[in-house]
């Protein structure tokens, strides 16, 4: 007889959420991926994605992907840049021999240090204020001098017309 077409097994993955975050401090989320009898499942990629909402309008966006190890646990370093209820969802899209799967979870991330300073003016990298000055009293000079030049010539060229 011929044995039959089997599909791949099916998988578990659990999400582990630290239980709060901090704008702009590092967290670490991770999943554990096991087979249908609880036997870890090592070297299999698993995708984070957070669900964002962005005028009205939702989409989940990537974190990162990466591998599972031999405990089938797949970590990831994130840093969020806003603060409230952040949904994060592991999946495992699956392959030849594993099903797919996926979990998802919440995470409180508190207010934290401001993201950005701002500064007035301009910041040109590499030319300090002295330099920047120099240089623009450099160019007006030369301007100076040839609108002096050029008003010379038109003198002496007006009065050679007279003769």
């Amino acid at each position: 007889g011929t044995a039959g077409a089997q599909g791949p097994d099916a998988t578990a993955l659990e999400l582990r959420l630290p239980p709060e975050g901090t704008v702009g401090q590092e967290m670490t989320v991770s999943a554990r991926l096991t087979n249908e009898t609880g036997v870890a499942v090592a070297g299999a990629e698993v995708a984070f994605r957070w669900a964002v909402k962005f005028m009205n309008v939702g989409s989940d966006l990537e974190l990162g992907r990466t591998v599972t190890d031999e405990q089938g646990t797949a970590s990831l370093s994130v840093v969020h840049r806003s603060e409230g209820e952040i949904k994060i969802t592991a999946r495992f899209d699956g392959n030849t021999q594993y099903g797919p799967a996926s979990a998802s979870g919440v995470v409180p991330v508190k207010p934290g240090a401001p993201q950005h300073l701002e500064e007035a003016g301009v910041r040109i990298p590499g030319i300090n204020v002295s330099l920047l000055a120099g240089i623009l009293g450099t160019v007006w000079a030369l301007y100076f001098v040839v609108m002096t030049l050029i008003w010379l010539i038109a003198r002496e060229g007006s009065g050679l017309a007279d003769i």
